[in-house]
């Protein structure tokens, strides 16, 4: 961090790792942010609330299945997070 720590107000979720990232940011966020990935959230929790508890029990596919996210157009990524899920389906 370039300034040596951050400010979130409470509502707000940060995910850092605790380890060395198996993915990128870019590729977190694009995944976190599909329609197969969203639409399970909204089947676990039916709210826009985010837990820390819900969140960690969030199906993801495996990293090495999603690590080129960042790297394909928008309207490419909800077809490979598909594909990702149904070769891991959690």
């Amino acid at each position: 961090m370039q300034h040596g720590g951050l400010v979130g107000e409470n509502h707000v979720r940060f995910l850092l790792p605790d380890e060395k990232p198996k993915v990128s940011v870019a590729t977190l966020a694009r995944l976190l942010n599909s329609k197969p990935v969203n639409d399970r959230w909204k089947g676990m929790c039916g709210t826009a609330s985010v837990s820390a508890k819900l969140l960690a029990l969030l199906d993801l596919p495996l990293p090495a299945l999603v690590d080129d996210l960042d790297r394909l157009s928008l309207a490419e990524v909800d077809g490979a997070v598909n594909r990702a899920h149904a070769i891991n389906p959690g």
